[in-house]
């Protein structure tokens, strides 16, 4: 749904665009979706290096800030985003 031009690749720009269509993707089954995405390694939690290189690749970008946002909703503090985690870090970005 984001990769507009279908190069199989989210642009931060698509990313954007797709994010801002809010009624579209605060649904279970998409937010899933996209935390799947992020769970490189089918762990069913996400960690600051999946969030990296799903968002960032190879590109540079400010650490400490991606560790503010990790702190926030990482709630009990075991250095992972859980699914719940995830989605009420998304609705709080979306809403």
């Amino acid at each position: 749904m984001a990769d507009e031009n279908d190069d199989g690749v989210i642009s931060y720009s698509e990313w954007l665009m797709t994010a801002m269509n809010r009624q579209k993707i605060l649904t279970h089954e998409k937010l899933e979706a996209a935390f799947q995405g992020f769970d490189i390694d089918k762990s069913n939690s996400v960690s600051f290096d999946e969030i990296k290189n799903f968002l960032f690749g190879a590109k540079g970008f400010e650490e400490n800030y991606l560790n503010q946002i990790i702190d926030r909703v990482d709630t009990n503090k075991d250095g992972e985003i859980s699914l719940d985690q995830f989605k009420a870090l998304m609705f709080e970005l979306l809403s």
